[in-house]
């Protein structure tokens, strides 16, 4: 009984909220199928904002968009409880009873069974960009292109060949490990009872690999898989036709491919229904492969703002849109009223990021309708902010002596923010303004007091907080408000 774990290196952007009206398919979820009897097919709620996924044995992990990972099913050895502190992964791998996660530093952090030493990551525990879980060992890839195994080798799948060097990904097997090399070559060792080391020739062209109990797959640059290894449940014989794939896992005795198409392909043994791919199949972004479960991946692209609270003043030059995605390269920005598209804002910009509309609110743009962001990857995954409206026409005061005469709370800026955010606010007169920011758990994280503040625009500087969602609180006398700030790292 062994386990597949595919390491995917992934782009991660922060955010916390399911946005409504996000189209299907993009809301990070996951869909897992097979043997169930630990629940490790049973998804933890809310099921959504995950951006990777990794089946251990009889286990089950997803990364979340936060940097946070969860786990469940069989947790006898503790292979579920992700230590504290739970953030900063930017992938995951499950072996039989443990798990492994790579931090954004660059360290893997272990935990589960470690009977054989697979939780003991090698001093010095740094420089790793991937990672990949056998049955009882576990294997990280360094940034010079070296991989590092530690663990159980009774069949020396801890022993990589020389030279090692050139490496660009790893996957662990039951006894056995890959490694693929820059060259596109793949490098098999360890346990070979069935051939699972055998690479067929031509030994060039692959672009992924996927090691299961005693089979190998490779990914070819043609999009077609090769198999090899024991086959007596008929995982290696790839179903026809055998093309337009783009990534590969392995189980204990079954193997899935992802088509372009968002579509997935499994096959060989299906005694628990881990090749059945529930319906819909479409809109996957990435498989993973358990001994006898599968798990599937949807897309993720979320619009963060506008959100409903977002009112563009008439005189105002900036619409801030942010957005997170991690699969596609870029985004389109369209504006809608309703079903009717209204102005293309953007045509082509980052996957992930905080954008800005310039300029003072075109003609088109009636005040107090209500408009929506919609933006879409150049892979075709979708999403939809909340309505905002357009504020009427409002003098524009020149008399710089002149106070203002109302309260307000403005919006972060910038937002999204890396480090450091500045928080506008106003006041009519004379008065003590406290500004509070919660995190998403109702915790208060920074409170700045200011006493006896003079009428008109005041800044607050938010600053040293980690990655995350934020509620920004004002309060001055009676009045009260409050607005979002997200911080990405």
């Amino acid at each position: 009984m062994i386990v597949k774990n595919l390491s995917v290196l992934l782009l991660s952007a922060v955010v916390f909220l399911l946005v409504p009206g996000v189209s299907e398919g993009s809301d990070g979820s996951i869909v897992a199928w097979g043997y169930n009897e630990y629940g490790q097919c049973n998804v933890p709620v809310p099921n959504e904002g995950f951006v990777a996924v990794a089946a251990g044995s009889i286990h089950s992990l997803g990364l979340k968009a936060d940097g946070s990972m969860m786990a469940w099913g069989y947790n006898a050895q503790g292979q579920c409880n992700v230590p504290a502190p739970n953030e900063g992964f930017v992938a995951g791998a499950g072996g039989a009873y443990h798990s492994l996660g790579l931090k954004a530093d660059g360290s893997i952090v272990a935990w589960g069974y470690n009977n054989h030493g697979q939780c003991d990551v090698p001093a010095p525990n740094e420089g790793f960009v991937a990672l990949s879980a056998g049955y009882y060992h576990s294997l990280g890839l360094k940034t010079d292109g070296s991989i590092v195994v530690w663990g159980y080798n009774n069949f020396g799948q801890c022993n990589v060949p020389a030279p090692n060097e050139g490496f660009v990904a790893v996957s662990g097997g039951s006894s056995h490990s890959l490694g693929l090399k820059a060259d596109s070559s793949i490098v098999a060792w360890g346990y070979n009872g069935y051939g699972q080391c055998n690479v067929p020739v031509p030994n060039e062209g692959f672009v992924a690999i996927a090691a299961g109990d005693n089979h190998s797959l490779g990914l070819k640059a043609d999009s077609s898989i090769v198999a090899w290894g024991y086959n007596g449940y008929g995982q290696c014989n790839v179903p026809v036709p055998n093309e337009g794939f783009v990534a590969v896992a392995a189980g204990d005795n079954h193997s899935l491919g992802l088509k372009a198409d968002g579509s997935i392909v499994a096959w060989g043994y299906n005694g628990y229904g881990q090749c059945n791919v529930p319906a819909p199949n479409e809109g996957f972004v990435a498989v993973s492969g358990g001994a006898a479960h599968s798990l599937g991946l949807h897309a993720y692209l979320h619009v963060i703002e506008p959100d409903s609270s977002t009112i563009w003043m008439q005189n105002e030059t900036d619409l801030p849109v942010s957005w997170t995605g991690v699969y596609s390269d870029g985004v389109s920005i369209v504006l809608y009223d309703g079903a009717v598209l209204v102005d293309t804002l953007a045509a082509s910009a980052p996957n992930t990021g905080s954008w800005v509309f310039s300029g003072p609110v075109p003609v088109s743009w009636v005040p107090g309708v209500e408009y929506m962001i919609y933006i879409e990857d150049d892979l075709g995954h979708s999403g939809w902010s909340d309505q905002f409206t357009v504020a009427p026409p409002v003098p524009i005061v020149d008399d710089e002596s002149a106070g203002t005469n109302n309260y307000a709370l403005h919006g972060a800026v910038p937002n999204p923010s890396c480090e450091m955010a500045l928080v506008a606010f106003e006041i009519p007169e004379t008065e003590d303004v406290c500004i509070t920011v919660y995190d998403i758990s109702g915790r208060v994280v920074t409170e700045l007091m200011y006493s006896a503040l003079t009428a008109g625009v005041h800044e607050a500087v938010i600053s040293d907080l980690r990655a995350g969602l934020y509620v920004v609180r004002m309060q001055a006398g009676d009045f009260i408000d409050s607005g979002r700030m997200i911080i990405v790292r």
